[in-house]
C-alpha cells in the first residue's frame, strides 16, 4: 500500500488523497478505481468493504486505488451532490492511469452505494475503462434508463 495525493489533470479541482494497492510483480497491471459509500453519511476510503475491494482486486492482480472523495478525511474540498465527485472519480481514473505500472487502457471502476453511482456516471464517460461493478447501487435515486447509453460490461 502507497499513500498518494492527485488532482484532476484537466479540470481545477481539489487534492484527493487515496492508498494504491499493488499486486505483486512487475506488471503492468489492469488498473481499478474503488469508490465509497456517501461522504455525508460516514462514507471514506476506511469503509471496512472498500479496504476489501482493494485488498482483493491487489491479489487478484489489479492495481487498485481507493480514494476519498473531496471533503472527506485529507481531500480538499466540499460535498457537491455527486457532480464533483463524479470529476473525483475521473481524476482518479486519470491518476491510476499515469501510473508506470498501470494498463492504462485496462481501467475499472467498483463502487459502494453512493460510489457506485458515481463511478458508473464516470466510467461509462471515460474511453480507457473497460468494466464497472456496482455495490448496493441506490436504484431509486437513478431514472429509468440512466444506463441505456452505456456499453461497457457491469456487474451488480
Amino acid at each position: 500500500m502507497k499513500q498518494v495525493r492527485f488532482n484532476h489533470p484537466d479540470k481545477q479541482g481539489s487534492t484527493l488523497e487515496g492508498i494504491l494497492h499493488l499486486p505483486h510483480g512487475d506488471g503492468p497491471f489492469p488498473g481499478a478505481v474503488v469508490c465509497h459509500p456517501h461522504p455525508q453519511f460516514g462514507g471514506s476510503m476506511a469503509v471496512p468493504l472498500i479496504v476489501a475491494l482493494a485488498r482483493g482486486l491487489a491479489e487478484a492482480g489489479f492495481a487498485a486505488l481507493r480514494f476519498n472523495f473531496r471533503g472527506v478525511g485529507a481531500s480538499q474540498g466540499s460535498f457537491d451532490e455527486g457532480v464533483g465527485e463524479v470529476q473525483d472519480v475521473e481524476a482518479a481514473l486519470a491518476f491510476l492511469a499515469a501510473q508506470p505500472s498501470v494498463q492504462a487502457t485496462g481501467l475499472a471502476v467498483v463502487g459502494y452505494s453512493f460510489g457506485a453511482w458515481v463511478g458508473l456516471e464516470a466510467a461509462c464517460d471515460t474511453p480507457s475503462v473497460f468494466a464497472a461493478a456496482a455495490v448496493a447501487l441506490p436504484m431509486w435515486r437513478m431514472p429509468e434508463g440512466w444506463l441505456g447509453g452505456c456499453a461497457i460490461p457491469k456487474l451488480f
